[in-house]
């Protein structure tokens, strides 16, 4: 049984439950008292979620990185004295969802890096516990994708290299925005503005976590009357004619090289040849022409029956 409940609620790093009193607290775990001590300096504080992804897009440095082997407890503590964040820890969620009994003690590490969104520190952190987060007013939660309701044998309509994205856009204008999300993720993202128009200029709101690269772009043009296509490594925005045209010739394109792969296969498959003393090898080739079967000794031409002796 876990003595500290199903969840950790920590401003610095704590993990207990909310509803238990500060003195029980100091007595579960008599080695927080320091990062308790943090909570009470930071408890006249409740930052909206709207401020606290703003803090999580910003660029930041970690001169010194996070060492390996650092328990995540204290990872997280570094970051949350470092930037002012405020963590909660789901620890049922990451029992029940991947068997994770003391989340707080796994090792975890982070390089030195600069000019980095906090976010994405985060993002890393957090994947190597299978671990995911949420916000909310005042407080950032650490679960797992299975709570985010991302399943792990989900493939979805893109192909898994596609990054999972945290946006928070207000009135964006979409052109803007979509630079961005090509900025933070490096992946290609092109906007048709010959065919989008002033389209190109309208504003967009989003506020998505942990949401495929492909979906949140395809949100953000659908705001705009337009629509984001997948061609081969770039994710391309147009008009809705436009877009569906290209879908429709790529698709055309992928059923072509289909078939030819499959008419090259088929060319190229080795047939099983067995017998006394022989290997599984290629077949020779087939004869060409008629093929003429000699009749079997003791028959006459054109007859059924073989001929008797006399």
């Amino acid at each position: 049984m876990d003595p500290l409940g199903a969840g950790a609620h920590f401003k610095g790093v704590s993990f207990m439950p909310m509803a238990m009193p500060l003195v029980l607290r100091s007595v579960a775990c008599s080695s927080l008292v320091l990062l308790l001590h943090l909570s009470l300096a930071h408890a006249e504080e409740k930052i909206p979620a709207r401020e606290l992804r703003a803090k999580l897009a910003k660029p930041v440095s970690l001169e010194r990185g996070i060492p390996a082997d650092t328990p995540l407890k204290d990872a997280l503590a570094l970051l949350a004295k470092q930037f002012g964040l405020t963590f909660w820890v789901d620890q049922k969620a990451f029992r029940e969802d991947v068997s994770i009994d003391n989340i707080e003690e796994q090792l975890v590490r982070l390089p030195k890096s600069s000019s980095v969104r906090l976010e994405v520190l985060l993002q890393l952190l957090l994947k190597q516990v299978n671990g995911a987060y949420r916000v909310h007013d005042g407080h950032i939660e650490v679960t797992t994708l299975h709570q985010l309701g991302i399943l792990p044998d989900e493939s979805g309509s893109d192909p898994s290299w596609l990054p999972l994205v945290n946006i928070a856009f207000e009135k964006r204008p979409l052109h803007n925005a979509l630079k961005e999300l090509a900025t933070a993720t490096g992946i290609n993202i092109l906007l048709d503005e010959a065919h989008a128009g002033d389209k190109a200029n309208t504003p967009v709101s989003a506020t998505l976590e942990y949401v495929q690269l492909g979906t949140a772009v395809r949100l953000l043009a659908d705001q705009a009357d337009l629509k984001a296509v997948l061609l081969e490594n770039v994710l391309y925005v147009s008009t809705v004619a436009k877009a569906d045209a290209l879908q429709r010739d790529q698709e055309r394109r992928v059923r072509l090289r289909m078939q030819i792969n499959r008419l090259s296969d088929v060319e190229h498959a080795p047939v099983a040849v067995s017998g006394p003393g022989m290997g599984i090898r290629d077949a020779p080739p087939a004869p060409r022409g008629p093929i003429t079967v000699p009749p079997k000794p003791g028959w006459e031409k054109g007859s059924s029956q073989p001929k008797s002796k006399e």
